[in-house]
């Protein structure tokens, strides 16, 4: 029945995660979240609202906020934010799009820009769409009789192209100072978390105004003319600071992976609590300078990483890898679709799209990175539960093989059990606690050790251990109660007493399987389909051992009242027997831990000397 068993208490843990958000394609998924080490996640969306809002706006020269800054006084920026975005306007004054876009679309028409009189008054001509190398969008449009170049993207990329910048209505050479003054303000925005688009613009002289020179100066942006910065804020989700502080408590590391300029990465960073300082942070140019061997060294000590580009994802999933973690990555795009597939487990967002899904072991269909740690802790549980099983049924298993084998060579004429009731305690008595310890609550301090290894065994962690002792104390215990019921009453009735003892003892040996520490440590009824299936079986066996025509389908007998006290001894004796030997364990293993820190000082002194 162990297949059977696992098979299923995998499925109703998937079920469940399904309940809280998270949608397993595959079983496989369910262990590799338990021993998973690593996070490696985006910011947009997944740790922060995906609700954005434009906060600050420098232009001409100066820093504004959203509320006072005057649109109509600044119209030649906010008209390149509406022409160069592909965001769309709906007839009710609702927003779709990338968002981003929508942010400053919305900033537009909360200015009270009349969007679709720009877009129709100032068509647009060719777009160079956004990509992960450029880091920026272009277009051409025809504003007043000319074809004008606006570009909106990351300012360390557009600043580049930019020769010229307008301030107070008068178009200046981009001097040292003012782009110092442009950096000066730009790092003050990333670290108030704003994501920070630039803008800029030129005129395409009337004798370049052929439509293949056009594209090629649309990809080839030179002799710009920097218009401004726009600051949007995405808070952080709600619960992600704790689900961050869950995941650190628990062993594992969380990475941020975002397109973001590191001033903006790092300062939502410490928000939240994945970083403390510009030590964590390396840029996608960075990381490209690196050689393999440097990645491997250093890659520890990087918790976020910026501007970075989708081949950069796979590279560092790889390295990741390479040093034995297991690593969740997360994504929404085509793009995500390798580094997910390169990962231990691929995490794609329910928003995202269908190339992502298909390639996820998991999916979020709320998108909340406090999901992945809901589903992992749900992985670890699963886990620990196939543990209790798999100690539960070999323990008491071995009873009935050993109770048979022992009895044959030392009692030959004596019968331990018979055949129907051996059916009777694997299908009934073994069966429903099984299923039952399968739907344990996890325990309290489950998301406070660190994450199993992948290559360790199922029986470690002490479930090796305790199956061997525990199979050995229920042995004794029924052996003893055989020999001297066989030698005192005859077999029949030292039969019947064997095979009612068994089956109690192991309805209640359930209990002890639900922890390796003590019972006094947990709360031992918190299962209810456990509690449920207890009763049950009580309840069947003890009308198997009172009505005749069930005695009569098992062969045993009546037992008196003296004979039923012995049975219940018998049976409860084996919640304080493993109890005290679980004291010994935990005193044996304090014991070995005091005696290695205690030699550790003796081994630095004598590397010293």
């Amino acid at each position: 029945s162990l297949p059977a068993v696992i098979t299923i208490i995998m499925a109703l843990g998937v079920e469940r995660l399904a309940k809280k958000g998270a949608i397993v394609k595959t079983l496989n998924a369910v262990e590799t979240l338990g021993c998973c080490n690593i996070i490696c996640s985006d910011k947009t969306g997944t740790l922060t609202q995906n609700k954005m809002q434009v906060k600050h706006i420098y232009t001409g020269g100066k820093l504004f906020s959203a509320d006072e800054f005057n649109a109509n006084q600044n119209a030649n920026i906010m008209r390149a934010i509406v022409l160069c975005n592909n965001a769309k306007l709906s007839s009710g004054g609702q927003i779709l799009g990338d968002a981003t876009e929508t942010s400053l679309l919305r900033f537009a028409y909360d200015k009270k820009i009349d969007i679709d009189a720009a877009n129709i008054s100032c068509p647009r001509v060719i777009e160079v769409p956004f990509d992960s190398t450029s880091k920026s969008m272009t277009t051409v449009n025809t504003i007043n009789g000319n074809n004008v170049i606006i570009t909106k993207g990351a300012f360390d990329y557009l600043l580049k192209d930019c020769s010229q910048i307008l301030i107070n209505g008068r178009v200046e050479a981009l001097s040292t100072k003012l782009k110092n003054d442009l950096l000066s303000i730009h790092k003050f925005m990333g670290r108030q978390a704003e994501r920070i688009i630039a803008v800029a613009a030129c005129i395409v002289e009337k004798t370049q105004n052929d439509a293949q020179n056009l594209e090629k100066m649309a990809k080839n942006r030179q002799n710009m003319v920097f218009l401004g910065l726009f600051g949007i804020v995405d808070p952080p989700r709600a619960n992600v600071k704790h689900s961050i502080s869950k995941c650190v408590q628990a062993g594992l590391k969380p990475i941020m992976i975002t397109g973001d300029h590191p001033d903006t990465a790092l300062a939502i960073a410490k928000e939240i609590g994945i970083a403390k300082n510009e030590a964590e942070v390396i840029t996608g140019q960075e990381l490209a300078a690196l050689s393999v061997k440097q990645v491997r060294e250093k890659l520890g000590q990087f918790s976020v990483f910026c501007r970075v580009s989708p081949e950069d994802k796979v590279k560092i999933v790889h390295a990741l890898r390479g040093q034995g973690h297991v690593v969740a990555m997360t994504g929404d795009g085509v793009n995500d679709a390798p580094s997910l597939k390169m990962a231990d487990i691929g995490v794609g967002m329910g928003s995202g799209t269908d190339v992502t899904k298909s390639v996820s072991d998991l999916i979020l269909t709320d998108d909340d990175y406090s999901t992945i740690v809901v589903a992992i802790e749900e992985g670890r549980t699963i886990y620990s539960n196939i543990q209790k099983t798999l100690q539960f049924l070999l323990s008491t298993n071995a009873v009935e093989v050993l109770g048979i084998f022992i009895t044959a060579l030392i009692m030959k004429n004596a019968v331990f059990l018979l055949p129907s009731q051996i059916l009777f305690i694997n299908l009934i008595t073994d069966s429903l606690p099984a299923f039952a310890l399968g739907l344990e609550p996890p325990e309290k301090d489950l998301m406070k050790h660190p994450p199993r290894i992948t290559k360790q065994s199922l029986f470690a962690g002490e479930v090796g251990t305790a199956i061997i002792y525990q199979a050995f104390v229920q042995t004794l215990i029924v052996l003893v109660m055989f020999v001297v019921a066989n030698a005192k009453l005859g077999n029949e009735i030292a039969s019947t007493m064997v095979f009612l003892t068994i089956c109690y003892m192991q309805i209640l040996h359930a209990v002890n399987c639900k922890t390796n520490k003590s019972l006094f440590k947990i709360k031992p009824f918190a299962n209810i389909t456990f509690n449920l299936s207890f009763i049950a079986l009580f309840a069947l066996i003890t009308a198997v051992g009172v009505i005749p025509i069930m005695q009569k389908a098992f062969n045993i007998v009546s037992l008196n009242l003296t004979q039923w006290l012995i049975v219940a001894f018998f049976s409860i004796s084996i919640i304080p027997a493993v109890e005290f030997c679980k004291f010994l364990l935990h005193l044996a293993k304090k014991s070995r831990k005091n005696t290695i820190n205690s030699a550790k000082p003796i081994k630095n002194a004598a590397k010293t000397a």
